[in-house]
């Protein structure tokens, strides 16, 4: 595999003019959250080398996934679960995104993150 150390991931640092969230993330087991990683890894590399690529990700329905969010709110010290309809019926202000509730009949759900 390719070496694609592209900075000293020793140090956290914002992106300049940015914005920072917190999320607190609970998984069945340590795998799961291991695939986030690598996940969040290959998105932060492509923004680093400057490059677009299509990511497929598949979700179990049958209840062995399981993951839970929880987002930081800034006015209190705790993290609220995520709400699917407050977080889906929010203007992102960035990107494209289309949801299947159709059960796999139809259009794609897709999130353009740019």
């Amino acid at each position: 595999m390719t070496d694609k150390n592209y900075s000293d991931s020793s140090i956290v640092e914002p992106v300049e003019g940015g914005v920072t969230r917190y999320y607190k993330i609970t998984a069945v087991n340590e795998g799961q959250l291991n695939m986030l990683d690598k996940i969040f890894a290959y998105i932060e590399y492509l923004g680093a080398v400057g490059s677009s690529r299509q990511l497929t990700i598949y979700c179990d329905g049958d209840g062995a996934v399981r993951l839970k969010f929880f987002k930081h709110n800034e006015d209190e010290f705790v993290f609220r679960k995520l709400n699917y309809d407050e977080a889906m019926g929010a203007d992102s202000g960035y990107g494209n995104y289309q949801v299947n509730d159709n059960d796999g009949v139809g259009k794609e759900t897709y999130f353009d993150l740019g």
